[in-house]
């Protein structure tokens, strides 16, 4: 049975458990607009940058898969990142309901998403930006293979 909690108390429980969240829905704002912003950059250098070449120079065959890449991996460790206080300040969210409403604690453990699923989530936005990574290589090492040709 769950005991008499005064409503200061559990005005202040629940207003820290929203702040977990809110804190958890800002970092994955964040991430979200920096995989936005590399997808973008990406996607335009890939337009503008290949668009009818026949020979590759040094700016295109190099320079830009480098910023590609580059911006990739930076997004891939600010995934990495943002991940870390997601898990914290979910950690907390969860720790609050289980210490002061422990039924609610109960309830949101039967019917909750299994983490596996935040972390698939990762997963595939660390894979895209992956396989973008990958595809950058491609005119890097056509770039090699034409200048070493010649």
């Amino acid at each position: 049975m769950a005991t008499k909690k005064s409503s200061t108390d559990l005005d202040f429980v629940r207003t820290y458990y929203e702040h977990q969240y809110d804190r958890i829905q800002n970092n994955v704002a964040h991430r979200l607009a920096i995989s936005n912003y590399v997808l973008s950059i990406s996607a335009l250098a890939f337009t503008f940058g290949y668009q009818n070449v026949s020979q590759l120079t040094l700016i295109n065959g190099v320079g830009l898969p480098l910023i590609i890449m580059i911006a990739n991996i930076f997004a891939i460790s600010n995934i990495t990142y943002t991940a870390e206080f997601i898990d914290v300040h979910r950690s907390r969210a969860h720790e609050v309901l289980q210490r002061y409403a422990a039924e609610l604690s109960n309830i949101d453990k039967t019917h909750n998403f299994r983490i596996g699923l935040l972390n698939r989530k990762r997963k595939i936005e660390k894979g895209i930006h992956q396989l973008l990574i990958i595809v950058a290589l491609i005119p890097f090492g056509i770039f090699l293979y034409q200048t070493i040709l010649k």
